[in-house]
C-alpha cells in the first residue's frame, strides 16, 4: 500500500509526520505534482547550466517510470503522466 504523508519540516529541525493517507486518487494527484515540479526545475537548469539540465532531465524520465509502475499497480489506475 502506498500513501502520501503530510510533513512538517523546520530548518536544523526532526521532521514530524502529521498524517498519512491511502487515497489513491491523491496519491496520482501528488504524483503528477512531483513531475511537475521536476519538469520546472529541468526548465530552469537549461538556461544556467546544460548539464545539469540533461541529468535533471534523465531523473525526470525516471521518476515518470517510477511512479507509473507504483500507481499503476493499483486497479483502474491510470498513468501518472
Amino acid at each position: 500500500m502506498f500513501r502520501v504523508a503530510i510533513i512538517y519540516e523546520k530548518p536544523n529541525c526532526a521532521s514530524l509526520s502529521i498524517a498519512k493517507i491511502s487515497n489513491r486518487g491523491l496519491l496520482s494527484a501528488a504524483a503528477r505534482m512531483a513531475i511537475e515540479e521536476a519538469q520546472h526545475k529541468a526548465e530552469e537548469l537549461r538556461e544556467k547550466d546544460s548539464v545539469l539540465c540533461q541529468v535533471q532531465t534523465l531523473e525526470l524520465a525516471k521518476l515518470r517510470r517510477v511512479l507509473d509502475l507504483l500507481i499503476l499497480s493499483g486497479e483502474d489506475a491510470q498513468p501518472v503522466m
